[in-house]
């Protein structure tokens, strides 16, 4: 499966986002904060291999494990803001410093930055007033 999971909001799961089972999603403008799990990519059926996620513009943030990995799974972030840090091109560990509607302040940094991947992955032009993270 190739899902889009755009813009969401995803709090107090066992596991934000499950991707499995040679699945390939493409996680955009997500927030994912106090979760067992933030991210876990894993083979749930043996005759399947691991998963291939890639997450760009998302928070991961204060998840009692952000990402998990099995060992044929694997994972790509750019541009997000991911609580204890993370490889990747423009990751950041700043607090996102969120409002009560889990959006970040208008004045964060990663609101400076204009991601044109975002744009090239989903074919689309649509605009972003806040870069990284759940719009509400």
């Amino acid at each position: 499966a190739q899902p889009i999971l755009f813009n969401n909001l995803l709090m107090g799961c066992n596991i934000g986002i499950a991707s499995k089972d040679y699945s390939t999603p493409l996680v955009v403008n997500n927030t994912i904060i106090n979760n067992n799990f933030g991210i876990s990519g894993y083979v749930k059926k043996p005759i399947f291999g691991g998963s291939d996620t890639t997450v760009i513009n998302s928070i991961i943030w204060n998840n009692k494990k952000n990402i998990e990995l099995d060992s044929e799974s694997k994972i790509s972030i750019s541009s997000s803001i991911i609580h204890g840090g993370y490889e990747g091109k423009k990751n950041s560990n700043e607090d996102p410093r969120f409002d009560s509607s889990f959006k970040i302040v208008a004045d964060h940094a990663m609101n400076k930055e204009i991601n044109k991947e975002i744009y090239l992955r989903l074919g689309k032009d649509f605009p972003i007033s806040q870069v990284a993270g759940y719009l509400p």
